[in-house]
């Protein structure tokens, strides 16, 4: 995956991610289910779609004459790993220490946050590069 992902795409991949290959019934029902705002007609699931294949974030498969079976290509901690690349590029110049003190100044981090950014950098410093045990 190279670029940003577009809101619609978040949308359809959050319908796929950990479930098995789905219909384009399918996808509708779980995106009406998760985000009650989404009111895309039909055609519009099935342009994503397309374009979504062109793009190599799905597959799909036939599951019969009429139908086919959608599945995500680009799994959710990829998404996630591009969409924080593209936003530190966007919002901090390339820093991510950068983004942080300001997100730490402007009240914007959790206790929970704050709690998980010290313990990575006892481990940065402790020299085991900050990796999850």
């Amino acid at each position: 995956m190279e670029r940003k992902l577009l809101d619609a795409e978040w949308t359809i991949l959050h319908a796929l991610w950990g479930k098995k290959p789905q219909t384009m019934r399918e996808i509708i029902a779980s995106v009406q289910a998760q985000q009650l705002d989404v009111g895309w007609q039909y055609k519009t699931y099935h342009s994503y779609l397309r374009i979504m294949l062109c793009k190599g974030l799905i597959g799909c498969e036939d599951k019969n004459k009429r139908d086919k079976l959608y599945f995500a290509l680009v799994s959710h901690d990829e998404a996630l790993r591009q969409e924080s690349e593209t936003l530190l590029s966007r919002i901090s110049a390339g820093s991510m220490g950068a983004m942080v003190a300001m997100m730490a100044r402007d009240g914007q981090l959790s206790d929970k946050d704050r709690e998980d950014l010290l313990e990575l950098a006892a481990r940065l410093e402790a020299g085991d590069g900050g990796e999850q045990p």
